[in-house]
Parts: C-alpha cells; sequence; structure tokens
C-alpha cells in the first residue's frame, strides 16, 4: 500500500480535506498546491464549480483530473484504479480502446473528427475495418465545422475515405445510407452522431447513445 500511488504528483484543489492528502503521502505520492512540471495529475473534491479555472488548465495540459473518491476508492481495492467514472472529472483518454470511422461526413468535419478521436486515445481509420467498434455517421443531423472542438486538423490523405475494406462501394438501395453504414448496421457497430463525440469529451465519459 505505501507504493499505492508512487510517481503521482497531484496538485491538490483547495477543498481537498488535509485526510485525503495525508493517505496520497502514505501512499508514496506527493501532492502539492502550486503547478509545475512534475504534476502529474490533478485532484478535487467533486464536479464543483470552484475549480473551474485550475480545471481548465490542467485539461490544456492533458493531464487526468481526478476526484478525492477515486483515492478513497483506491485505498480500499488497494490498487490504483482505472481513472474512469465516476471518479474522475476530465479524461485525457475518453476515447482509449475505442476504434472509429465516418460514413457521411463531410470532408472537413472528417478531418476534425480523426484528430479529435486520436487526441482523445482512439484509433481511426477512414475505412470500415475488422477493429472498427464505433462509427461516426453524418446525414441524420446538419453538422458544421464549429460543432465539434478539435485540437488541430490533419492533412487529409486525398483518398476517397468512403471505401470500406472488404466491401465493394456500390448503391445500397436505402436511401440515406451508404454502403458502409450498411455493412455496420448488419455487424452491430454502434452508430454514433458528432455531438456525441462532444458530449463524451465535455463529460470525460462515454454517454448512452441517444
Amino acid at each position: 500500500m505505501h507504493a499505492l500511488f508512487s510517481n503521482h504528483v497531484f496538485i491538490a484543489a483547495p477543498e481537498v480535506p488535509q485526510e485525503v492528502k495525508c493517505i496520497v503521502v502514505a501512499c508514496g505520492g506527493s501532492v502539492v498546491c502550486c503547478l509545475t512540471p512534475e504534476v502529474t495529475h490533478g485532484l478535487v473534491v467533486g464536479q464543483q464549480q470552484d475549480c473551474a479555472s485550475c480545471v481548465a488548465q490542467l485539461r490544456g495540459l492533458r493531464l487526468p483530473v481526478l476526484c478525492t473518491s477515486w483515492v478513497r476508492a483506491s485505498v480500499a481495492a488497494g490498487r490504483a484504479l482505472p481513472m474512469k467514472p465516476p471518479h474522475v472529472v476530465f479524461d485525457p483518454l475518453v476515447f482509449e480502446s475505442l476504434h472509429f470511422t465516418t460514413t457521411m461526413v463531410p470532408r472537413s468535419v472528417r478531418r476534425r473528427v480523426a484528430a479529435v478521436v486520436q487526441f482523445f486515445g482512439g484509433t481511426y481509420s477512414p475505412h470500415l475495418t475488422t477493429s472498427t467498434n464505433v462509427i461516426v455517421r453524418g446525414g441524420a443531423e446538419r453538422i458544421g465545422e464549429d460543432e465539434i472542438s478539435a485540437p488541430g486538423k490533419i492533412p487529409g490523405s486525398g483518398k476517397d475515405d468512403t471505401c470500406i475494406e472488404g466491401v465493394e462501394y456500390a448503391a445500397t438501395g436505402f436511401p440515406g445510407h451508404s454502403a458502409k453504414l450498411v455493412e455496420a448496421t448488419r455487424r452491430a457497430i454502434p452508430c454514433v452522431t458528432v455531438s456525441w463525440l462532444q458530449e463524451c469529451i465535455n463529460t470525460s465519459r462515454l454517454v448512452p447513445r441517444s
């Protein structure tokens, strides 16, 4: 237990109880009150707005921001728990383990989706592959370039991103449906929208699909 939080340097919000700080130190971690290059995580009491500016700064540095409940739960479990809901305020890897592709999305927005997905820990392919487990679709909603916050743009490949690996691209016979979407539906791959991506980023969790 004494090394439970080794290599963890927390910047703690003023509201964090001294008891929690002592637990972190007793378990091998460090707690500081000022942001330094050594800081690896943020620590707050909960989803309160009092430390919004601090959280925003840590988000910009891509540092996880955890609730004090994570410290207590990890100690109770005898191991450092995954930094996931309900104990996380900001998760820079919210799309970790997810493999995305897109269909019926404008090229300019598609590039922003690819950049955002990869920035937050996921992978992106313009093709529907055996690894794909999420498909982002357009068509059903109006998508503007300002509807998703991207850290930057990636250069376009110049290739036609609508082709499907192992599936011939052709008219599907279903108005408003691409061949990629039909194949994804056949394989029971979850279909989401650009606004779903934005909501996941804002809440640092994979929200239920509507």
